[in-house]
C-alpha cells in the first residue's frame, strides 16, 4: 500500500515541477540526440509496426539498422511498452500526431518515474526499515536527485540510469546476505539496463556501477574480512543455467548484428566508434587518461550548482540538488549506522578524484582514483565524460539520504540507539559553522536560502536533542520544520526548473515548450519557393512519405536539430544524403562502409550536388574510370550516363561508342482537388481557426509534405485567391496548411481569425513523377512501385550499395550493380514495370529480436518477484 502510496505521491509532483511533460505536453525535444533521440527511436518502433514488423534499414539516414539498435538499444522493454500504448490508444484519438507527442512524453518520463520510485522506495526501506522513511526519500531523490535525467530526456537517450536504485538495492541485499540470489538479480538488473544502451551511456551507467563493486571488496578487505566471506553462501546450478540462458536469449540480436557495426559501417578512427579515439587506447592506460577529449566537472562546481538555484547549469557544472539534500546526506553518513555507508562513501571520494583532470599535468596524489579505474575498471575506456557519471551519480544519494532522514527521525522519537548519538554534538556544531560560512555568500537570495534551511536544521536538533517534550508536541513540531523545509526546498526548486541554462550559450533549454518556431530560409533562392518554412515537432507514424528529393539544406537550423549528429530521418521524414556524405564519419554521424571516403570524392561530391532526385534513369552506363566519368560532369551528362560495376557487366557500353538521345525532363503530373464548404472539421485555436477535410480516396497515401526537402515544391493550396505556406505537422502559424501529418488521411488549414473560410473555393494542387504510377509497397525494408520508363536504361536509387539488398523486377529477381561507386542500380527497359527492392530478406533477426524482447519482459517479472519478496520479508 505505501509503495503504491509512493509512486502516486512522486506523479503528483513531478506533474507539478514539470507540467509541460506531464499535463500540458508542450516540451520541446529537438535540441540534439539525448532528447530528440528517445523520442525518435519510439516514434521509429511503432512506424515498422505500420510498416508490417521489424525492420533492418532506415531509408530516410541510409543505414543499416544495427547502429541504432546496438548504439541505443532500441528494441527495449519500455520502448515496446510505450509503442503499445500509443498503437491501441490512437485509433480513439482525432489527431494521432499530436497524441504521439502527449504520449511520449507521458510515458517516457513517467515509466522512468516508476521504475526509479520502486528501486529508490525498496532501496531505503530496506535500509531503514521505515515506510515513511522511504516514503519520503523516494519522494526527495526523484524530485532533487534525478533532474539531470529529466532535464536531458533520459540523458543519453534511453531510461537505462533508471534502472540504478534498483541495481543498488540488490548489491545492498548481497552485501548484507551473500545471497547467490541476489547476485543473480544484479546480473539480470546490469543485463536489462546495459540491453537498453548498449554503447550510448553504458560507460557512465557501468562507472558507478565499478565503484561500489570495487570499493565493497576494499571495505571487506579492510574492515570486514573477519565476519563474513565475500562469497556468495551457495551456488544454485538451476538458477545459473537459467540466467545463462536468458543472457544468451536477450543478446543474440547483439551478438548477430554485432559484426555489422564493424563491417557495414565507417566510422573513421577506432573502427567501432570515434568517441574521443578511445577504442584502441584500450591497452594504453597513460594514452587514456590524459585523453583531452574527456570532460570533467570541478568539486567547486559541483558543490556550487548543488546550492545555487539560480543558475540552471547541468552541461559541464552539475545541478541543484538543494541545501536539504546535502544535509541530510552529511546527517546520514554522521549519524546512520548502516555499514553500507562505507561503501558509498569510498565510492564518492573515489568519483571525486575521478573528475580531477588527467590531462592538465595533474600527476601527483590527486591522480590515484584515475589509477584505480584504468587498472580495474574493464569498461573504462567507454566514459567519455565523467561529469556524465557525475549526473548519474545523484541517484545514489538515496543511500545517504534515507539514513539522514532515519536520523531525524530517530532524534524526534528518541531512539537514539538506532543511530551514533554521541556525534550529536559535533553535528550540531557542523551546522553552526556551516550557517557563519553561508554569511560570505555574495548573492542575497541563495544567502537567505541556505542559512535559513541550515537554522532550521540546527534549531531542530538543539529542540529535541535534550527537549523534554510530550510525544504530541513533539511530533506536531516535528511537521512544522518538514513543512518550513518542504516548503523553502520546492519553491527554489520550482525556480530552478523554470530558469533558462546558460549552458551552450543558452541554446538548449531557452526553448522547452513545443510551439515550432518559424526559421530562416530553408533553400537559397531561386529554388525557394516560400520564403519562411516552418520545421515543427510533430509528425504522424503511420504515415511513411515517399519524398522525389534528399536534403539540400546543409545548415545548422536554430534550435538545435542536429540531423547530421542523430537519427532524425525517421521522426522528420528526409533524406540527408549530401549532409552526411560531405562530413567526415564518427559516432555520431555513422556512414555505411560503402561511403567510406566519399567526402574527398570531388566528383560524386558534384553529382550528388547537382540533382536532388533520389531515383532515376540513366541512358546508359560505362565502366568506372575517373577520367572518363571527370568528362561525363563536365559535359553535364551525369544524370544520363552512370558508372556500373559488380553486376550486369554485360550491359555496360564502351565510354567512346556511347550515343546519347536527347535528354528525357522528368515530368511531375499535376494533382488537383477542391475541398466544399461542407464536410468540413472546424476547430478554434488561440492561432486561428483550424479546418480539416479527409483526402479523396484517390489521393496518393504515401505523399505527405515535408519541409526538409524540394518536395515542399510540390505543394500548393490556396483558399480563394490566397497561396497558403506549405508546413509539416501542428500549425501554429496562420494561412498554413498540412497534409497527412498533423492527421492521417487528413488536409489542415490555418486561418486567422478574421479570415474565415467562407465559400471561398479551397484547392490542393499536388505534383508527383509522371514515372511512379504508384506506390504499393513502402517500407523501410521494401519498396515496391510501378514504373513507367519511357526508354531502356539504367535504373538508379540513391541507396548505398551492399550485398543484402535484393531487386525484383516483375518478379524476376535482377542483379543489384553498383553505381556510381557507391550506390545502386539495374538495366531496366522500357514500359511499365513492377519493381520491389528489399532489404535482407528472410533475415533470422526479425524473429530474434523478438525472442529478445519478450526474454527481457521474462527477466524484468523475475527481477520485481525476488526484490519484492525481499522487500516483504
Amino acid at each position: 500500500m505505501m509503495l503504491t502510496l509512493a509512486v502516486v505521491v512522486n506523479f503528483i509532483f513531478a506533474a507539478w515541477l514539470y507540467p509541460e511533460l506531464f499535463t500540458q505536453f508542450d516540451y520541446r525535444m529537438v535540441q540534439g540526440h539525448e532528447t530528440g533521440g528517445p523520442m525518435d527511436y519510439v516514434f521509429y518502433l511503432i512506424g515498422q509496426f505500420y510498416q508490417g514488423g521489424i525492420q533492418l534499414f532506415d531509408r530516410y539516414d541510409l543505414f543499416n539498422g544495427s547502429f541504432t539498435q546496438l548504439s541505443v538499444g532500441l528494441y527495449t522493454p519500455i520502448n515496446f511498452i510505450i509503442a503499445l500504448g500509443y498503437i491501441l490508444l490512437s485509433p480513439f484519438v482525432k489527431n494521432p500526431a499530436e497524441f504521439y507527442h502527449h504520449w511520449y512524453l507521458f510515458s517516457f518520463h513517467g515509466l522512468g518515474l516508476v521504475l526509479r520510485t520502486y528501486g529508490i522506495y525498496i532501496l531505503t526501506f530496506y535500509l531503514t526499515k521505515s515506510r515513511l522513511t522511504a516514503l519520503i526519500s523516494s519522494v526527495w531523490v526523484n524530485c532533487f536527485c534525478a533532474i539531470p535525467l529529466i532535464d536531458i530526456g533520459g540523458m543519453c537517450e534511453s531510461e537505462v540510469y533508471s534502472y540504478l536504485p534498483l541495481l543498488l538495492f540488490c548489491l545492498v541485499y548481497y552485501w548484507d546476505t551473500r545471497s547467490f540470489k541476489a547476485i543473480v538479480a544484479s546480473v539480470l538488473v546490469f543485463l536489462i539496463a546495459a540491453n537498453n544502451s548498449l554503447y550510448f551511456g553504458f560507460g557512465f551507467f557501468y562507472q558507478t556501477l565499478h565503484l561500489f563493486l570495487f570499493d565493497m571488496l576494499m571495505i571487506w578487505l579492510v574492515f570486514q574480512r573477519s565476519r563474513k566471506p565475500l562469497l556468495a553462501d551457495s551456488f544454485n546450478g538451476r538458477i545459473a543455467a537459467k540466467v545463462i540462458l536468458g543472457l544468451v536469449l536477450v543478446l543474440l540480436p547483439v551478438l548477430w548484428w554485432a559484426p555489422n557495426l564493424v563491417s557495414d559501417f565507417d566510422m573513421h578512427g577506432s573502427g567501432i566508434g570515434e568517441s574521443h579515439g578511445r577504442f584502441n587506447r584500450i591497452y594504453n592506460p597513460v594514452a587514456m587518461m590524459k585523453d583531452p577529449g574527456r570532460y570533467f566537472v570541478s568539486s567547486q562546481d559541483v558543490f556550487s550548482h548543488a546550492y545555487d538555484f539560480t543558475v540552471n547549469g547541468w552541461y559541464l557544472n552539475g545541478s541543484f540538488i538543494g541545501i536539504t539534500t546535502m544535509v541530510l546526506t552529511v546527517i546520514g553518513l554522521v549519524l546512520g549506522k548502516n555499514s553500507f555507508k562505507l561503501v558509498f562513501i569510498t565510492a564518492a571520494v573515489m568519483m571525486s578524484f575521478l573528475n580531477v583532470p588527467s590531462n592538465k599535468g595533474n600527476w601527483g596524489w590527486m591522480m590515484w582514483a584515475h589509477w584505480v579505474d584504468t587498472v580495474t575498471n574493464p569498461f573504462c575506456f567507454l566514459v567519455r565524460s565523467f561529469h556524465c557519471a557525475y549526473l548519474l551519480w545523484y541517484l545514489t544519494l538515496a543511500i545517504p539520504i534515507c539514513l539522514g532522514v532515519q536520523a531525524c527521525i530517530a532524534v524526534v522519537k528518541k531512539n537514539f540507539q538506532s543511530i551514533y548519538a554521541g556525534r550529536l554534538n559535533f553535528l550540531k556544531g557542523a551546522l553552526a559553522g556551516l550557517i557563519g560560512a553561508c554569511l560570505f555568500i555574495p548573492d542575497p537570495r541563495i544567502k537567505a536560502y541556505a542559512i535559513g534551511i541550515l537554522s532550521l536544521f540546527l534549531v531542530f536538533f538543539v529542540v529535541f536533542d535534550h527537549g523534554r517534550l510530550k510525544v504530541p508536541l513533539r511530533v506536531g513540531l516535528a511537521g512544522i520544520f518538514l513543512l518550513m523545509i518542504i516548503g523553502t526546498e520546492f519553491t527554489v526548486l520550482k525556480s530552478y526548473v523554470n530558469t533558462p541554462s546558460a549552458d551552450m550559450n543558452g541554446l538548449y533549454w531557452n526553448g522547452l515548450r513545443i510551439k515550432p518556431r518559424i526559421f530562416a530560409l530553408m533553400y537559397t533562392p531561386p529554388v525557394a519557393l516560400f520564403s519562411v518554412p516552418m520545421v515543427l515537432d510533430y509528425q504522424n507514424p503511420r504515415i511513411l512519405p515517399v519524398n522525389f528529393f534528399y536534403r539540400i539544406e546543409s545548415q545548422v537550423i536554430y534550435p538545435f536539430l542536429w540531423e547530421f549528429q542523430g537519427t532524425f530521418g525517421q521522426f522528420y521524414h528526409y533524406s540527408p544524403l549530401v549532409i552526411r556524405l560531405e562530413r567526415p564519419s564518427d559516432i555520431y554521424m555513422p556512414r555505411m562502409k560503402i561511403f567510406k571516403g566519399i567526402d574527398k570524392d570531388e566528383q560524386i561530391q558534384e553529382y550528388i550536388r547537382r540533382d536532388g532526385r533520389i531515383m532515376y534513369v540513366a541512358d546508359a552506363a560505362i565502366a568506372p574510370d575517373a577520367n572518363e566519368y571527370a568528362s561525363i560532369l563536365a559535359s553535364g551528362l551525369d544524370r544520363q550516363v552512370v558508372q556500373a560495376e559488380a553486376a550486369n557487366l554485360d550491359k555496360v557500353q564502351d565510354f567512346h561508342e556511347l550515343k546519347l538521345q536527347k535528354a528525357l525532363p522528368e515530368d511531375f503530373m499535376r494533382h488537383d482537388y477542391v475541398f466544399p464548404s461542407a464536410n468540413v472539421h472546424v476547430h478554434k485555436k488561440p492561432e486561428g481557426i483550424e479546418y480539416q477535410w479527409a483526402l479523396p480516396k484517390d489521393f496518393p497515401r504515401y505523399l505527405a509534405t515535408n519541409v526538409f526537402t524540394s518536395d515542399m515544391q510540390l505543394w500548393h493550396l490556396n483558399v480563394g485567391p490566397q497561396q497558403l505556406t506549405v508546413v509539416q505537422g501542428d500549425l501554429v502559424y496562420p494561412l498554413t496548411f498540412d497534409v497527412n501529418n498533423v492527421r492521417d488521411g487528413y488536409v489542415t488549414v490555418l486561418m486567422p481569425e478574421g479570415m474565415p473560410i467562407g465559400q471561398e473555393p479551397v484547392d490542393l494542387h499536388v505534383w508527383t513523377s509522371s514515372r511512379l504510377v504508384d506506390v504499393w509497397r513502402n517500407s523501410q525494408d521494401e519498396f515496391g512501385f510501378t514504373y513507367n520508363n519511357p526508354r531502356s536504361g539504367w535504373w538508379v536509387m540513391h541507396m548505398p550499395y551492399d550485398p543484402k539488398w535484393q531487386l525484383f523486377i516483375d518478379g524476376i529477381k535482377t542483379p543489384i550493380s553498383k553505381v556510381n561507386r557507391y550506390f545502386i542500380g539495374a538495366p531496366l527497359s522500357a514500359g511499365e514495370h513492377r519493381i520491389l527492392l528489399t532489404y535482407w530478406p528472410h533475415s533470422p533477426l526479425r524473429p530474434l529480436i523478438m525472442l529478445s524482447v519478450l526474454t527481457a519482459f521474462v527477466i524484468i517479472f523475475i527481477i520485481f518477484r525476488w526484490t519484492y519478496q525481499w522487500y516483504r520479508e
